[in-house]
């Protein structure tokens, strides 16, 4: 199934948007984030190769080109401020993480020594 221009850039913002509500309902944006990473991708993808090969004589012939792609541009935007949100939440986990192992090491490195020393 062939989808016209801008049925493929409101393909893409309807996948955007719907991962953006999932992400707002979430308790944990980066759990259901992975879940629909793959189609998210595909979409964007298809998108992105479309806007690489568009022209004036493309999108002229659609009514909605313009509009389409103002909300294509702006679901973009929403899209970016979340993964940065998600980047940060992930940052956040990960130092957590090397903090825990530090402190398992270092008992682990006592619990070594104790060993030894009978």
């Amino acid at each position: 199934m062939t989808l016209t221009p801008v049925e493929t850039l409101r393909s893409a913002r309807l996948a955007i948007s719907a991962w953006l509500d999932a992400a707002k309902i979430s308790p944990d944006p980066t759990a259901q984030f992975v879940s629909r990473a793959k189609a998210l991708n595909a979409e964007l993808k298809r998108a992105a190769a479309l806007l690489g090969s568009a022209t004036g004589t493309t999108a002229a012939p659609h009514d909605n080109w313009d509009a389409e792609a103002a909300q294509y541009r702006a679901a973009l935007a929403a899209l970016k401020s979340q993964l940065e949100h998600v980047e940060i939440i992930l940052y956040m986990r990960a130092t957590n993480l090397k903090r825990r192992c530090a402190k398992i090491d270092a008992l682990r490195s006592w619990a070594n020594l104790t060993r030894n020393i009978h």
